[in-house]
């Protein structure tokens, strides 16, 4: 067996029986647990894919690990003196700075593969329907990422180490020029640049482990880090053979040692400069083949026209690769589809000076993609990123007509207003309407009646009572077809809680048996009948506050032929429903001069406010455009509930706390113990 083999066991048996070791993979597998919970917390609702989460949550304290693991490799030999046995004999210096590296970086990667089992393990007990999007191939680019990663850290450590004769000293070096000072300048250059997040995109360490995940191979940063791995080899060799010498003969020994370095560290640094200079990336597609929504994949097959997709920002902006990844996938899955033809384009501002010129012309903004079809443009703003949403409703205003189509908003008696901005407005939902298509109008009933071109009408959780002339016009409106959301949140206290039973709906208040919570006060829905409005929010949930329930009144069993009123509950939580729709004149056969009624009643009147869709992960958004959609019988259509890939790991507030537990203290102290358990039975053995 060669010294190097050799070297690297007895390295990693030490470290796999040292109390030390199992301690520090201990704390590391906390740590990372707990970056990842919260990380998975915080990106629910997200494109996030749990990969990234995992990769990026473990990236953090890998520099960590490797310091714990490297840091007496050789402090501990110089100190005690057996480096001059190592010395003494015929072994070449590199060949043990070889052994001692392997070492260091099997034990890490044993701690990797524990990450990623626990992680899995977990995820999969705790949240199987975020699990199952998975893909093999992109966990094992991730680890791959991680490990060539690791194989720096764990080289750097190895170097740093045989400067030491204490492992404090080696620990404290290697975790300041490793962990600490490459985030702390970083943080620095975000402070000191507002715009710092923007123009260079998230920490450079992290990009890479997350591109990777993504299916993004960088050659030139995989280079760069194998080259920057055997520079730290050769440091560390360099450094162990300088110790053979000692003395005043030892000293053109020593300057043409560190002649040699500096060389070395030169050319290492302007090899991995030049490899990230000129990168080649190499994308591959991790997309299922069903990355489109239901919504998406029609409207490209029914349109036959060419639409031009253009990426209108700069290939240096830290957007412009997630931005081109996507539309690289929108193109590469709508081309078997048929019907519209997808032409992707790439206009840097700063280089394409006429294509962006007429780009601006049109009325686009640099940091935007751009949708043209004929003389048709439509453009989507980068800020918050581009989402399958925001595509598929440009899309349809680019291919189909505008449908304008009036939503009458009913003001005066307290209701949420569309041209409130603050978390209890309307403003965030008022402008999804207006991308689709229709107009938002509010309507006073007290000073002007139903205009005769409203489409339906919205009472937002109203806070007074509808006059007796007011909930007239609303009931005359309704017998002569018209269609009525009403959202509300205390039965028979304002609004129109009155004129429901009349129509089948019947408020009640009473405590939901088996509903789960996220914050305590709410509720969160998942059980949908199979209906227009929620057949295709199967999967999906809607988060309510405190909603009420609703029973059938006595006239809907009592009403025959086109006077038969049919009740739907379209949410329920443990039997009762807090969503409901009720429809009328449904059975009128072939007479065309009845339209028939529809209502649809939520039970809580502010779950689609601007507070309550910053909870990203529910579908409260796709439920309203659903209902809008079926009441003003604009779109055939129903929304998918939440965009392909958006990460939705099922959780509320128990199943929170007891997965946070599990992962961060019970998985690692249950790792902790066992491994404790197997030294002490080792060591009593001897």
């Amino acid at each position: 067996m060669s010294a190097s083999f050799i070297t690297m066991q007895r390295t990693a048996i030490r470290l796999f029986r040292s109390v030390q070791a199992t301690l520090s993979v201990t704390a590391i597998l906390a740590a990372s647990a707990a970056l990842f919970s919260y990380n998975l917390l915080s990106a629910e609702g997200t494109a996030s894919s749990l990969v990234e989460l995992w990769a990026s949550s473990v990236a953090v304290f890998l520099p960590l690990l490797a310091a714990f693991l490297g840091m007496d490799v050789w402090s501990e030999e110089r100190r005690t003196g057996m480096i001059d046995v190592l010395l003494s004999t015929s072994v070449r210096e590199r060949s043990l700075a070889i052994g001692k590296f392997l070492g260091v970086f099997l034990t890490l990667t044993f701690a990797l593969i524990v990450s990623c089992a626990v992680t899995g393990a977990t995820l999969l007990y705790y949240a199987p329907q975020s699990f199952s999007e998975v893909r093999i191939f992109s966990l094992a680019s991730a680890f791959a990422a991680l490990l060539i990663q690791g194989a720096f850290w764990c080289a750097a450590v190895t170097a740093i180490s045989a400067f030491f004769t204490h492992a404090a000293a080696s620990f404290c070096t290697s975790a300041i020029l490793l962990a600490a000072l490459p985030r702390a300048l970083w943080l620095s250059l975000m402070a000191f640049s507002p715009s710092g997040r923007v123009v260079y995109g998230n920490f450079p360490l992290d990009s890479h482990v997350e591109d990777f995940a993504s299916g993004v191979f960088s050659v030139g940063a995989t280079l760069a880090f194998l080259v920057l791995t055997v520079l730290s080899l050769f440091v560390a060799s360099k450094k162990i053979a300088s110790l053979r010498y000692r003395g005043r003969k030892a000293v053109s020994f020593r300057a043409m040692t560190a002649l040699e370095l500096s060389l070395a560290v030169v050319c290492a640094v302007l090899t991995a400069l030049l490899a990230m200079r000129l990168d080649s990336v190499l994308e591959l597609p991790l997309s299922p083949k069903n990355a489109l929504s239901p919504r998406m994949r029609q409207i490209i097959a029914d349109s036959d026209d060419t639409v031009i997709v253009t990426a209108f920002l700069s290939r240096r902006d830290s957007r412009f690769r997630t931005t081109a990844r996507q539309l690289r996938a929108l193109k590469r899955l709508a081309d078997p589809l048929g019907g519209m033809s997808v032409e992707l384009r790439y206009v840097d501002p700063k280089w394409d000076i006429g294509p962006a010129a007429k780009l601006v012309g049109k009325g686009a903004r640099e940091g935007s993609v751009v949708l043209e079809s004929g003389r048709r443009c439509v453009s989507i703003d980068l800020t918050e990123g581009v989402g399958e949403r925001d595509m598929v409703s440009a899309m349809r205003r680019l291919v189909k007509p505008p449908q304008r189509k009036d939503v009458c908003w009913v003001a005066g008696h307290g209701e949420l207003r569309t041209d409130v901005y603050g978390s209890w407005g309307m403003s965030d939902i008022a402008r999804e309407l207006a991308r689709e298509g229709y107009r938002n109008v509010t309507v006073d009933l007290s000073a002007s009646p139903i205009p005769a071109d409203c489409a339906m009408m919205v009472v937002a959780g109203a806070k007074d009572d509808y006059s007796r002339a007011e909930l007239g016009k609303i009931n005359e409106y309704l017998k002569s077809g018209g269609r009525l959301l009403v959202m509300m949140g205390r039965p028979g206290q304002g609004g129109v809680s009155s004129l429901l039973p009349s129509w089948g709906v019947r408020p009640v208040a009473k405590p939901l048996t088996g509903a789960k919570t996220l914050s305590g006060s709410d509720v969160v829905v998942s059980l949908f009948a199979d209906h227009p409005i929620s057949s295709a929010l199967s999967g999906s949930r809607i988060v309510l506050e405190s909603p009420l329930a609703f029973d059938t009144a006595a006239v809907v069993e009592s009403g025959a032929g086109s006077a038969r009123i049919e009740f739907t509950p379209l949410a329920s939580v443990g039997g009762d429903a807090v969503a409901v729709a009720v429809e009328r004149g449904a059975d009128a056969g072939g007479d065309l001069a009845i339209r028939p009624t529809r209502i649809v009643v939520v039970g809580d009147g502010a779950f689609v406010s601007n507070g309550a869709l910053a909870v990203r992960s529910c579908a409260n958004r796709d439920f309203l455009l659903n209902v809008v959609a079926y009441l003003s019988g604009t779109d055939a259509i129903g929304a998918s509930g939440v965009e392909p890939h958006v990460l939705i790991t099922g959780f509320d507030r128990h199943s929170r706390f007891e997965f946070t537990l599990v992962h961060v203290l019970g998985i690692p102290l249950l790792f902790f113990a066992c491994c404790s358990l197997v030294v002490f039975v080792r060591r009593r053995g001897k």
